[in-house]
């Protein structure tokens, strides 16, 4: 495609081009597609989870989340030196290598000393006890490690000999015979609720916690003080339940800024000055998130197609809504069949064209857009 980074420096030796692919650019495998799971698949990580029967996949996609973390990381890097040298370079992140860096600590200790692990559903392997545990109306999982959260953890259970036995006597062995301390604690839960038992461990400063649904996660009290999501109110169907994430990282002298999802939908918002390139007439905002409509061909939205284009990677409603470059589209009614086609069904027209003009050299084939219903 003439986008490899040979090509482009040529061109610009300050370009910067970040990569990204399931195996990388080198090795038997650089041709293979893939996607998160097969990371963790081939990095040991699905073996060493589940009951060890069954491999079993991590549901939350964090290889592929932790790819493009890295991928940050070594763009940022790349912008660094640039800074300094003057010369971009390029910058290639694979799901294999994010999911074996971070399955590292168990692929080194499989190297050195050839212990064949396998999956003890919950259970750590290297300190105890450290495991999911039942309560009378839910599950937490609590965790020790070190000497001192284990002697204290033995205080509340009510047996601190255990501190001095010898199965015990390190966080190594304590994970080697995590079974016995994991039942002595199963029957220390069976009494409790989850937050009665919480609360002891807290008490006694032993990390736990709730094992949670996706909506308890959500209704959860400090993620709610803490402003973990941004609440939008997309559609009139979902005012006010449409959720995006908080930026992870905060800066404390200048905060990221979360961008609205889509221009406003208020009346008193100021119109541009766009109009339809085929009746000349002045387009308005829709009502809806897809952009600029021309109001007398708009008519009942369940029979209009509102179609946008974007000039760049921006999010298509919030650029079509507020970019200063914005393509004008006309409404039609919605066509029998599905059409993506940009040119020359579609109707597109940039502002500064007439009917009957070549599209504009951004106007290409591969250019599409959704199509709102």
């Amino acid at each position: 495609m003439g986008i490899d980074y040979d090509t482009i420096s040529a061109i610009n030796p300050r370009i910067i081009l970040a990569t990204t692919s399931t195996f990388g650019s080198e090795g038997p495998y650089a041709t293979r597609v893939g996607f998160d799971t097969i990371g963790q698949a081939m990095s040991g990580a699905m073996f060493l989870s589940g009951d060890g029967k069954v491999p079993t996949r991590m549901n939350a996609p964090f290889v592929d989340f932790g790819t493009a973390l890295l991928n940050t990381v070594g763009v940022l890097a790349a912008l660094m030196d640039r800074a300094k040298s003057g010369k971009g370079q390029k910058v290639e992140t694979a799901l294999l290598r994010t999911a074996i860096n971070i399955t590292n600590s168990h692929l080194i200790e499989q190297a050195m000393l050839n212990l064949n692990r396998i999956a003890t559903l919950n259970r750590g392997f290297t300190a105890g006890p450290s495991d999911t545990f039942k309560c009378s109306d839910g599950w937490i999982y609590a965790m020790t490690i070190g000497q001192p959260l284990f002697v204290r953890w033995c205080k509340l259970m009510g047996d601190e000999s255990l501190a001095k036995d010898p199965r015990f006597k390190d966080d190594l062995a304590r994970g080697d015979n995590g079974e016995a301390l994991s039942a002595i604690m199963q029957k220390w839960c069976d009494a409790r609720t989850v937050k009665e038992a919480l609360a002891a461990l807290e008490a006694n400063r032993i990390p736990a916690g709730p094992v949670y649904t996706p909506q308890q996660a959500l209704d959860d009290p400090h993620v709610k003080h803490a402003k973990f999501f941004h609440a939008h109110g997309l559609s009139r169907r979902w005012p006010s339940r449409c959720r995006s994430l908080q930026e992870p990282v905060k800066l404390s002298r200048t905060p990221l800024t979360h961008p609205p999802p889509r221009a406003p939908r208020s009346a008193s918002t100021p119109t541009r000055s766009y109009r339809n390139w085929a009746t000349n007439r002045p387009l308005s905002k829709s009502c809806g998130p897809t952009g600029w409509f021309d109001e007398k061909l708009r008519c009942d939205p369940g029979a209009v197609r509102g179609v946008y284009l974007t000039r760049g990677g921006k999010n298509n409603a919030r650029a079509a809504c507020c970019s200063s470059r914005c393509w004008s589209w006309r409404a039609r009614p919605r066509p029998p069949r599905r059409t993506t086609s940009l040119w020359p069904d579609a109707g597109l027209r940039h502002l500064s064209q007439r009917p009957g003009d070549r599209p504009p050299r951004s106007c290409s084939s591969r250019m599409r857009a959704p199509i709102a219903r």
